[in-house]
């Protein structure tokens, strides 16, 4: 039986293509996420921009005076709670209150909502005396406004306190899945006698807007850093762009971290998020240029090259994951990257990569930590560009019994010609072993259709007679 698969290793003859990715120089844009947050308030934006790309507070020209209002609002697809607050950061988890003097009466607000009846919005005002709590203010409501509606409720405080601190919330509703709504603006304190302080930023006038350029082909960090950018363009090695990565803080306050990934992490980068290669080619190659400014003596850079594929239970196998440090650069630098041999001698049958992931990080990162950048760390990369090596080579070969077939590899229908009308059993398996396709024939010539067959490695195996012989057929749609 003669097999018609061939290893090829770079020391030995090959076919190389160098072939830029999607988007390799980082001249494609778009326009795609932007967060507008209510100064000085915090929000819920960052965690539901993170787990499901959209914001949960809103700047809205549906206001009750001036240009603006918040609107707040739940995100059941995450169970995520729409909220703003004031001297209570969801970084650290502490509370840290707003310097603030005065003794109000009362604090009021307007509001349009729509709650459901099972669940309430809530504004709770408290004051504080050297971080003890001594004063109290809260609203609840539910249920759907036509329009704006006044909410106002006393403000209790101690005795004798003389407050100097104060915290602030604002939340649509304590369930997330009951999607509460919720319009608010023209926030005040009442005194009825004497004069104080106010909540600051409560007529939601100002606001912080940050409107991102999305790279396209690439995911980002931005979704993880927003309002901060963590991904923007940057000054080109050549063309209009490149891809400039820095640290930036997380929603969590977990640490800094800033990266570019042709492939998407939530699919174990086995889809086309991620390069798909060539069936019998993988990409041995990787080069590009870099400039780095590391924020401290121990910072670098890093290049991430994973090769995955899919397996037959409909998951993704790691083939080969590599981590290139790239030390700090003041000008454009070229790297190459170049799989090892031995590691390609390993792509054969069973153990071929199907898609190649690429990320760039703008701190030291490996498999067993996570990143923690320098924040004054800068990451520019451009000119992304690859080689491809054959590393299966299938041919076409006329059987010693006068049999042949084409194309190979083929998309649509297989074609097997024989040299007489001679009963002849034709089978098609896969690399389980089961039978795909089985044909009785008497004719000299049949069509195996494919078109429906998953990618792979297939066995014809044709039995005429005494005599079978079998040949290797990729199916590559």
């Amino acid at each position: 039986m003669k097999l018609t698969i061939l290893l090829v290793f770079i020391t030995s003859s090959f076919f190389a293509l160098a072939q830029s990715i999607p988007n390799a120089g980082f001249e494609n844009w778009t326009e795609c996420s932007s967060a507008a947050e209510p100064i000085p308030f915090q929000t819920s934006n960052a965690i539901s921009n993170l787990l499901s790309g959209s914001l949960s507070v809103e700047q809205s020209t549906n206001a009750h005076g001036g240009s603006y209002a918040a609107f707040v609002h739940a995100d059941a697809s995450q169970e995520i709670q729409g909220f703003m607050t004031l001297g209570q950061d969801f970084n650290t988890g502490e509370t840290t209150p707003l310097p603030f003097t005065g003794t109000p009466d009362s604090i009021s607000f307007w509001a349009q909502h729509t709650i459901s009846e099972l669940d309430f919005g809530t504004v709770v005002f408290t004051l504080y005396e050297d971080m003890m709590e001594v004063g109290y203010g809260a609203i609840t409501f539910n249920g759907s406004t036509s329009g704006y509606t006044y909410y106002s409720s006393s403000v209790n405080i101690e005795a004798g306190a003389t407050p100097n601190g104060m915290t602030f919330g604002i939340s649509s509703g304590g369930d997330a899945s009951l999607n509460g709504e919720l319009y608010i603006d023209d926030i005040h304190l009442i005194y009825n006698s004497g004069t104080g302080d106010d909540i600051p930023g409560g007529d939601f006038e100002n606001w912080n807007i940050t409107s991102a350029q999305c790279l396209d082909s690439w995911y980002t960090s931005n979704g993880f850093t927003l309002p901060n950018l963590s991904v923007e363009q940057g000054e080109p090695h050549s063309g209009n762009h490149s891809a400039r990565i820095t640290n930036q803080p997380t929603s969590f306050g977990g640490g800094s971290l800033g990266y570019i990934l042709l492939g998407n992490p939530e699919s174990d980068f086995c889809d086309d998020s991620s390069l798909l290669m060539p069936f019998g080619e993988a990409v041995t190659i990787i080069g590009g240029f870099y400039k780095y400014t590391a924020g401290n003596a121990n910072e670098m850079a890093t290049l991430f090259i994973s090769y995955t594929a899919s397996n037959d239970a409909g998951g993704c196998d790691s083939i080969y994951e590599y981590y290139q440090y790239m030390p700090p650069a003041s000008d454009w630098t070229e790297f190459v990257i170049n799989i090892p041999p031995n590691i390609i001698a390993e792509w054969q049958p069973g153990n071929i990569p199907e898609y190649l992931t690429l990320g760039f990080v703008s701190t030291v990162v490996s498999d067993d930590s996570e990143p923690n950048g320098d924040p004054n760390s800068v990451l520019l990369v451009d000119d992304i560009e690859l080689t491809y090596t054959t590393i299966l080579d299938i041919e076409n070969e006329t059987m010693s019994t006068g049999v042949s077939f084409y194309p190979n590899p083929s998309s649509d229908v297989l074609n097997v010609l024989l040299p007489s009308h001679a009963p002849t059993s034709i089978q098609l398996i896969d690399s389980t072993g089961k039978t795909v396709s089985e044909l009785n024939v008497r004719t000299d010539r049949e069509t195996i259709i494919t078109e429906q067959l998953p990618n792979g490695i297939y066995t014809l195996l044709v039995n005429k007679g005494r005599e079978s012989e079998a040949f290797h057929v990729v199916v590559q749609h």
